[in-house]
């Protein structure tokens, strides 16, 4: 799926802070997600195409107030993106 039909697919449906986190990169607050201390069993699906992306059983609680997952669901699932800052070394 390209970025522009994920877009599409459901973005006129999403509230703002949903619109924030999966168009433009945003975060929501730490400890403020409704799936933070979820512990049903199931699948975490994409909120804009509803891909599989993580099982509840791979999921930990790092303390930093986001969910976190040690594995995706498959190798397709998500991609990654190094966003670190760049050090000088000069």
């Amino acid at each position: 799926m390209t970025e522009k039909e994920h877009k599409r697919i459901k973005s006129n449906k999403l509230n703002k802070m949903q619109h924030h986190v999966t168009q433009e990169a945003g975060t929501e607050p730490p400890f403020s997600g409704k799936l933070l201390h979820n512990q049903r069993e199931g699948i975490y699906y994409c909120l804009c195409c509803h891909a599989p992306l993580f099982l509840l059983q791979t999921k930990f609680d790092t303390g930093c107030g986001w969910p976190s997952f040690y594995q995706p669901i498959n190798d397709q699932a998500v991609s990654y993106i190094d966003n670190f800052p760049t050090v000088c070394s000069g």
